[in-house]
Order: C-alpha cells, then structure tokens, then sequence
C-alpha cells in the first residue's frame, strides 16, 4: 500500500483593518469552505483577536503551493505564513457556534456591523501578533497531531460534505427549498423583497435561481454548502452579471449562514451579497434575512 503524502503544518498570520468578530469569522468560513474541497490543505484550528483586528489558522497541508490554491479560490490573501513545529501537549477547545449563548460574565457578542477602529501601529501589531502565534501553539498542539494523523488516514477521500451533512444532532439540507429574501440596504433600483429556489445536493453542491426583476441579465448562480454545527449551515453561490445588450458585467456572490428549525422543515438565514466587477473588485456590498420552507411533494 502507497504511503499517504506527508502533511506540514502552518500558521497563516491575517490582518483585517477595520473588520469585527463577526467579519472575521466570515473570512475564516471563506477558507475553509475552499479547504473542505481541497485533498491538500485542511483547517485545523482558528483563532480570532478582536483587539488585533486579526485571525491565524492552523493548516495541515502537502505543501505551502496547496494552501496558496486554495485562498485564491476563496479570493482572498494572507499576510504571513510559516511552518509551526508544536511539542507542548493541551486540551483541544472548539470554535464557539454562531448563536450560541456566551458564558456567564463575558462581554456581549459583537454585532455584525462596521468597525471603526483605527488600524494599529506596525511595531505593536507585530509584537500583537507574535504573542498570539505563541498562544495558538500551545493551544493546538495536541489538536494538530492528532488532526494530522487523522488526514492521512483520509488522504484518499478528502473531506466529505455528505457525512458532515449527517452528523448526529444535525439534520440535512438536501432537497430544493422555496426562500423569501429581504434586502436591508437595496440599491436603488433593485427590489427590497423577492423569492428563490435553492436546491442543496448531497456532496455539497447548490444550485439557486431568483425571481428578481431581469431574469436574462444573470446565470443561474452555482456554490457549495457545509454544516459548521447542530442545525447550523453555510452556504456560498456565485452567478454571471450581464448588460441588456449581452456584455458581460462581472459577478454576484453571496455568502450565508443559516438556521434550520428542529423540524428541518424551515430555515432563517443571514445573507452578505457583492457585486463584483469584470475586473474583480468589490463595487457593492448589500446585506439581507432569508427565510425558507423545504418544497415537499
């Protein structure tokens, strides 16, 4: 039997200027969702330092190339990587669920909103940041070798959305659900309200089509899915933007966390849309609540 590929572990440093808990978690989720597809790279641990404006994971992966692909198929950057060596033994802790109560005599959870702190000075940030490095160490220390073994051991399957769908105290999306979006910042021009259709597939695979004004000025949109938690779901779909004349504009994404009720019947959902560009930059960003009930024969 071939031997599976060796794994290394790395500590990937980010740095967010003026984005709060929330929207760090959001970019967290946005690497990972990449890494849950890749047989080369995987999440092993996530920290997030409000204070920093930062998060750091912990990433197994074959090789520093496997991580690069897959944050360019999240679109987005790190600032550090290096290669972390850990030999100080510690409980693993868990990401806290969204929605989930804080413990007693915490500090409120921060809302998803625009921050406006000032970006750290350069000295500080880095002294910030090497404190941090030290204290996710030891944190995953254990975490990380066991994660490690763990994906050899599953080199040949890669990550399966299927079997994260089914967890115990879970439930599964799959099946088609019709949603009622609402847009809390609508731009001019566009419509406050609509419905959808969403067809969630075994495997993670989603497909999603809208009953928004100009039907033949966009695709169908694509994206995948994945449980983070007890009936709690991810999703991210993308579809293709084009003018009245057929010239193509850019795209759509849309990045949301749901909620399915016990009965896995319904949803509510939170949804951040951008407008994207041809070229590739951010021309808008629109905020919405999604709600759904599972189609049934």
């Amino acid at each position: 039997m071939a031997s599976p590929n060796p794994r290394t572990v790395f500590l990937i440093e980010h740095y967010r200027p003026g984005h709060g808990v929330e929207q760090l978690w959001h970019c967290v989720h946005q690497i990972e969702v990449q890494m849950q597809q890749s047989t080369g790279a995987s999440l092993l641990c996530s920290i997030i330092v409000p204070a920093d404006e930062a998060f750091l994971l912990l990433v197994a992966a074959t090789s520093e190339k496997a991580v690069q692909v897959a944050y360019a198929r999240a679109g987005t950057t790190l600032d550090r990587i290096s290669t972390a060596l850990a030999d100080i033994a510690v409980p693993p802790t868990t990401r806290p669920s969204p929605g989930a109560p804080a413990p007693a005599g915490s500090a409120p959870a921060a809302a998803p909103i625009q921050t406006t702190t000032a970006p750290r000075a350069e000295p500080e940030r880095n002294h910030l940041m090497h404190n941090t490095k030290r204290a996710l160490l030891t944190l995953a220390a254990l975490l990380a070798i066991a994660a490690i073994a763990a994906s050899a051991a599953l080199a040949a399957t890669g990550r399966d959305h299927a079997r994260l769908s089914t967890a115990p105290n879970g439930t599964q999306l799959n099946g088609t659900w019709t949603t009622t979006v609402k847009l809390t910042d609508a731009p001019p021009g566009a419509p406050a309200a609509f419905n959808a259709l969403d067809t969630f597939m075994p495997g993670g695979s989603l497909l999603v089509s809208s009953s928004a004004p100009g039907p033949g000025l966009r695709t169908l949109a694509h994206g995948t899915w994945i449980r983070t938690g007890d009936h709690r779901f991810a999703a991210t779909f993308v579809w293709f933007r084009f003018d009245p004349t057929g010239q193509y504009l850019g795209t759509q994404r849309v990045s949301r966390t749901m909620v399915v009720a016990p009965n896995g019947s319904a949803f509510q959902a939170s949804d951040t849309v951008q407008v994207i560009s041809a070229a590739g930059a951010v021309v808008a960003t629109i905020h919405g609540t999604e709600s759904g009930t599972l189609l049934r024969g």
